[in-house]
């Protein structure tokens, strides 16, 4: 879920994961949101994290957002 993947960032037992993938479609915030709250945010470790997109629904203009987002890559 997105709340999973902010609360997984937001801890510090574990440190910053290597890599994060993310799906745009995601219960209670999507993988957009959650990127967009990262880059807004500015969490500490989370400027360098690789951050994967991917999605079955995917459209030009979501590849796009991603892109502009920050997200390493859109699949």
């Amino acid at each position: 879920s997105g709340a999973g993947v902010l609360s997984a960032l937001a801890g510090t037992d574990d440190g910053v994961p290597d890599l994060v993938l993310m799906d745009v479609r995601m219960p209670d915030k999507g993988g957009l949101d959650v990127l967009r709250e990262l880059a807004t945010g500015k969490k500490q470790g989370v400027g360098q994290l690789p951050i994967v997109i991917m999605t079955a629904f995917g459209t030009s203009s979501t590849a796009i957002d991603a892109m502009q987002l920050g997200a390493y890559d859109y699949i």
